[in-house]
């Protein structure tokens, strides 16, 4: 019966290895392609700003009146206040619509972040996760908001886009070459299909069959909603950049906006945070009639306008957020949005303290103010500004390092955080006076100190990975910064007398050694996460396994008899009297089950389980959980997904009689008419009849073309089918059917493990062995049999239910093709059980379809039996 619903998660995954091998040949395609277009974008930087010197730059800043950067800044707020009603459509889709208080800070938050960092889809989606959650939203219902963002933000771009190809296509023409007829057929095709989406969410049946998937599409009002949003959003973003453009860029807004959303699209195609390099390369392509330093250095104000200023808007959110925490009256929309931003802390502090290293790199990569220089000679000795001028390029790349650890509420990156933005601070004083950046992070400092009780997690910091996204987002920002240092000292002739050089004006030399210690310490950083430890062996000591032996007898529940199959690793509570077995896929680290022993240890042992997940970046998941201890899961911020029922018999009450029982009562007995005999084989005998129960278990698999499965169901071994009793049908002396038995001490429970028989046996046979079982346990005095699962039954199909709910319902009503799920529940429920739901607890976010190919390669006994089960 255990074995079933391994052929449920097989099923439910069948098609994601295929997926998952494309997934990752399109992560790494697309990763490559971003490096690429971020390169070749600070390329022609470079070329196009070969003649223009930093003054030029700074000398635009200064010219910008004071009228033109008050209306880009309320369109920026206009540009931010549009994308809350993004997430305000969203809800609503989900039929879940939240106070404008609460939506408002959770949806700006993520854009800012999500902006200033990149990777939309998870950084903005773990800030919602951590705003939303409290007011009680799934991962999956989370995941579809974010997806319908992202919708309404292409739907955006795509009216936009395709209204300026028809409407002012000569403007394009010049910056992508193709023929103005050919820009404006793009734009009415673009058009349509954006009107011809528009016409499907109108029509009544508003559903999308992909393959396997069934899409519910939003309705005709919601979509206009969003083509409004995102014409909107895109409009206000595009004029702040319009009012503080130079005066010799003036052109039309239509022509303008075209240019815009072109120069944003290849942004947002390049992944890199916020499309930095690649926006600034197309805009100056595209207005290569324009003074180019002017054009940078507006680029740059809009940068700061759009990008930085928000982010620091979002940090005084979470600031008063944190200040309001501890406040004893809330009203219930306060107190959600009170909740969410303090468990959004960490990943906004993160982003903060990563901005606050960005700064300093960039800082290092430019000369000392000319004033400052004269002030600082009086003062400060030379080699303190030489050291410091270094030390605050080290600093940076330490800020951008740590922020991994913050975003994942590490004390210990929490500690050394708040002393190297002090170091920071100090080095920004010394090396040039740069007061505006000591204020800055002062600033992230205090507010890295107010949110002290959101960094909890005892690891340390050397234990830390880092993703692929994460090492690029960082590598775009050390080369961005490079690139700054060229630009900077262009005008200087590269000697190499520079790197040897130490003199108050040498701002040059310094910063040449100030970017090589980056990137040396840099690629050792990277060396290092390529080396980084596994997750270790497990050495558990004689002494070790007679304690896991001895919890397992003392067990309640049968599964802790799996404990014995020899395919796990232990995790023991310090006293032992407790532990968790466990089993590493990928980043899954599967636990079977509840912890096995004294209830008074789960909740530490648990803890220690998660802080090892985080420890080696990996993913705490909890397979076929109780409902009866959910709560201690439900505490650790984890999701539940409700993977079938189990079924127990009181075998206090259990008998053959009343019209109920008709059927099994003739089932017994015609097997019995048969000559079919019932026999229970101790332990210490099953070695006897091991070769017939071998010829049993091959003739089963092959029958079923499948092979040997493991980790929640046992598997044909001697070693451990010699350490259970077995129960055995023969005929005529021959045996037909077996399964072994777990036993629970005290009369508690009994249940089977491995069952198989021959494909000749007739009908009954298997209840006939069954009922004979149940009987004995009566007579034993055992209370319980457990009967195992029913995959998938007892799901919510209702509309509001969640999408894993909805396809498990799907499955278990109308997917006899694959496996007779009603018929399984059926044949259960004749014998009377009493059911008890079974769970999935996972992270939340997006990890979720990556663990059930996990889940199912471990229960399978490896990927590649997935495909045949």
């Amino acid at each position: 019966m255990k074995e079933v619903l391994v052929e449920v998660l097989n099923e439910k995954i069948v098609s994601m290895p295929s997926l998952r091998s494309t997934m990752k040949r399109w992560q790494y395609l697309g990763i490559g392609l971003s490096f690429l277009l971020v390169g070749a974008a600070l390329v022609s930087l470079h070329h196009i700003l070969a003649e223009v010197h930093l003054r030029d730059v700074l000398a635009r800043f200064h010219g910008i009146s004071w009228s033109s950067l008050v209306l880009s800044s309320f369109c920026v707020g206009g540009s931010y206040f549009a994308l809350t009603g993004y997430d305000v459509l969203a809800l609503r889709y989900l039929g879940r619509p939240l106070p404008y208080a609460t939506t408002a800070p959770a949806s700006f938050i993520s854009y800012t972040f999500s902006h200033n960092i990149g990777l939309s889809l998870i950084t903005g989606g773990s800030i919602r996760y951590r705003m939303y959650s409290p007011a009680g939203f799934s991962a999956v219902e989370i995941a579809t908001l974010t997806g319908l963002c992202a919708l309404t933000f292409g739907l955006g771009v795509s009216l936009m886009l395709g209204l300026a190809l028809m409407i002012e296509p000569e403007s394009l023409a010049l910056m992508d070459g193709l023929p103005v007829i050919f820009n404006r057929v793009l734009g009415l095709l673009i058009l349509l299909g954006v009107g011809g989406y528009t016409a499907m969410t109108g029509r009544s049946k508003q559903t999308w069959q992909l393959r396997n998937w069934t899409v519910v599409l939003p309705s005709f009002q919601m979509t206009f909603g969003q083509l409004a949003l995102g014409a909107a959003d895109i409009s206000l973003a595009a004029s702040a950049l319009y009012f503080v453009l130079p005066p010799d860029a003036a052109m039309s807004f239509p022509d303008f906006i075209g240019i815009y959303v072109a120069a944003m699209t290849i942004g947002v195609l390049s992944h890199a945070p916020g499309g930095l390099g690649v926006f600034e390369a197309v805009m100056l392509l595209a207005f290569s009639h324009v003074e180019p330093g002017a054009l940078f250095g507006s680029l740059l104000v809009y940068r700061c306008l759009y990008y930085l200023l928000p982010f620091g808007v979002a940090a005084c959110i979470l600031a008063w957020h944190e200040r309001q925490w501890g406040s004893a009256v809330l009203t219930p929309t306060l107190q959600i949005l009170q909740r969410g931003g303090h468990a959004a802390a960490p990943l906004v502090l993160g982003g903060i303290v990563f901005a606050g290293g960005v700064i300093l790199l960039f800082s290092s990569a430019t000369p000392i103010l000319e004033v400052r220089l004269m002030t600082l000679r009086h003062y400060v000795p030379l080699p303190f500004i030489e050291a410091s001028h270094l030390l605050s390029s080290v600093v940076g790349l330490w800020l951008m390092i740590l922020s991994r650890g913050l975003f994942r509420r590490m004390e210990s990156a929490f500690h050394v955080a708040q002393w190297v933005l002090c170091g920071g601070i100090l080095f920004s004083l010394l090396k040039g006076f740069d007061y505006e950046e000591a204020c800055l992070l002062g600033l992230v400092w205090v507010l890295l100190v107010s949110s002290h009780g959101a960094f909890y997690r005892k690891t340390s910091l050397w234990d830390q990975s880092f993703t692929m996204g994460w090492l690029g987002t960082m590598g775009v920002f050390v080369v961005a910064s490079i690139w700054l240092g060229i630009f900077s000292y262009k005008h200087v002739k590269y000697s190499h007398d520079l790197w040897w050089e130490f003199a108050y004006r040498s701002d040059v030399s310094r910063t040449l050694r100030g970017l090589v210690a980056v990137m040396v310490l840099g690629l050792g950083f990277l060396v290092f996460q390529v080396v980084r430890r596994v997750p270790p062996q497990e050495s558990l000591t004689p002494d070790n396994m007679a304690s896991i032996r001895s919890l397992v007898g003392r067990a309640l529940h049968t599964d802790a008899n799996l404990a014995l199959l020899g395919d796990k690793r232990f995790l023991l509570s310090q006293e032992e009297s407790a532990f968790v077995m466990y089993q590493i896929v990928g980043r899954s680290w599967v636990v079977m089950g509840d912890p096995v022993g004294e209830k008074e240890a789960w909740e530490p042992l648990l803890w220690r389980f998660r802080e090892l997940c985080d420890q080696y970046d990996g993913w705490p998941v909890f397979y076929q959980i109780g409902s009866e201890n959910l709560p201690q899961y439900l505490d650790m911020g984890l999701t539940l997904l409700k993977i079938g029922e189990e079924a127990r018999v009181d075998l206090s009450h259990f008998s053959l009689e009343g019209s109920r029982r008709k059927a099994l009562r003739h089932a017994v007995g015609r097997t019995a008419k048969e000559h079919a005999v019932f026999e229970l084989v101790p332990a210490n005998q099953v070695h006897v009849i091991m070769e017939e129960l071998a010829q049993v278990s091959d003739e089963w698999l092959a029958e079923r073309q499948t092979g040997e499965k493991g980790f929640s169901v046992g598997r044909f071994s001697s070693d451990y089918l010699e350490q259970f009793d077995a129960a055995v049908v023969r005929w005529n002396g021959k045996i037909v059917a077996f399964a072994n038995i777990w036993l629970a001490p005290e009369g508690h429970e009994l249940s089977v493990d491995l069952m198989r028989h021959r494909h000749e046996i007739s009908y009954g046979t298997m209840d006939f062995l069954f009922i004979n079982l149940m009987f004995w346990g009566k007579g034993q005095g055992y209370l319980w049999f457990n009967l195992g699962m029913a995959p998938l039954s007892g799901l919510e199909s209702h509309p509001l239910s969640s999408v894993w709910n909805r396809i498990g319902t799907l499955i278990f009503r109308h997917g006899e093709h694959f496996y007779n799920f009603e018929g399984l529940r059926a044949f259960k429920e004749k014998y009377d059980p009493v059911w008890t739901s079974k769970y999935l607890v996972v992270p939340g976010g997006i990890a979720l379809p990556q663990i059930l190919f996990d889940v199912a390669a471990l229960v399978s006994g490896g990927t590649k039996k997935i495909f045949h089960q």
